[in-house]
């Protein structure tokens, strides 16, 4: 049996995708990651997906593939590995928030920097002193400082060779973990108006 086929064989979609950190209704639906959109519309079955925004289709590989940004074949290979899966093997079942792989980790952590950076900049322009006189706003300030400190750890996250970014993340954390904290607070508290 091929990879390709213990994958599917073993494996739930619904279980994967949530593994991968996919965010699942309870009737099977998550925001499609072939195309933006603000209504959920891609529907996760156990062996298959489908969205109904977009009409894209396929198996645990591919929707696994399209997540983490790599080749079916890496995917494969990811998943075969998280999973502790062996050709020999058969019904395997996942548990969500298990521990995730590094690329996974490090891909997250990316989308995360992204999404605080959107909030700085939207907040740069938006609270800026129109003058002299007006008060300065403190999430202002704050903004100022960290933009310039988020870009320089995307850029190691980016740009830099492996062991420096697996150090970075791993020297890192507990002040990704407050701005992880950040953001949430930030998502409850403004809305972030796109330009």
């Amino acid at each position: 049996m091929s990879i390709f086929e213990t994958i599917k064989q073993s494996l739930n979609l619904i279980d994967v995708a949530r593994f991968y950190g996919i965010e699942v209704s309870r009737n099977g639906f998550t925001s499609c990651l072939f195309h933006n959109e603000r209504t959920p519309s891609l529907k996760l079955y156990s062996d298959h997906f489908y969205c109904y925004g977009c009409g894209k289709s396929g198996d645990v590989i591919a929707l696994i593939a399209e997540r983490l940004n790599v080749s079916q074949f890496e995917s494969a290979k990811i998943i075969m590995n998280d999973f502790h899966l062996s050709s020999d093997e058969m019904r395997v079942t996942a548990t969500p928030q298990v521990k995730m792989s590094y690329s996974e980790w490090e891909r997250q952590t990316i989308r995360l920097l992204n999404q605080y950076l959107n909030y700085l900049k939207f907040f740069e322009r938006t609270y800026a002193p129109k003058d002299e006189n007006e008060p300065v706003n403190d999430i202002w300030v704050e903004s100022i400082h960290m933009i310039s400190m988020v870009e320089y750890y995307l850029d190691i996250l980016i740009f830099e060779p492996l062991e420096v970014r697996q150090e970075f993340l791993q020297q890192y954390t507990q002040q990704l973990e407050k701005i992880e904290t950040q953001l949430d607070d930030y998502k409850r508290n403004f809305r972030l108006e796109r330009n």
